[in-house]
C-alpha cells in the first residue's frame, strides 16, 4: 500500500465563519519545542486530551498550526498526527504567507 502522506491544508485561510483552535510550536532551548494551545502552554503528553476537551466544549474541529520556521519537520509532523487523531482538520499557517 503506498503511503498516504499528511493530510493538511496550507495557508491562513479557513472556511468563512470558522473559529479554529490555535496550536503553536515555538523554538526553545529545550529538547522539544514549546507547545501552546490557544496561547496556553501545555506539555506534549497533554496535547491530545487538551484538544479533545476543546472539542467537547463545542469548539469546531479545525486546528490552525503555527510552527516556528527554525524547527525541524519531526515535531511538526508529530503535532499534525496528534491533531488528526482527534478528528480535526489541520491548517498549517506557514511563516511568510
Amino acid at each position: 500500500m503506498p503511503p498516504s502522506g499528511l493530510e493538511v491544508l496550507v495557508g491562513p485561510a479557513l472556511p468563512p465563519g470558522t473559529v479554529a483552535t490555535v496550536v503553536q510550536l515555538l523554538n526553545s532551548r529545550e529538547q522539544w519545542p514549546l507547545l501552546k494551545v490557544n496561547g496556553n502552554e501545555i506539555s506534549w503528553s497533554a496535547l491530545e486530551s487538551s484538544l479533545r476537551r476543546h472539542f467537547q466544549k463545542g469548539d469546531e474541529k479545525f486546528i490552525l498550526l503555527k510552527a516556528d520556521e527554525r524547527l525541524s519537520f519531526g515535531p511538526v509532523v508529530q503535532v499534525i498526527n496528534v491533531c488528526r487523531a482527534t478528528g480535526a482538520q489541520v491548517v498549517l499557517d506557514p511563516p511568510g504567507l
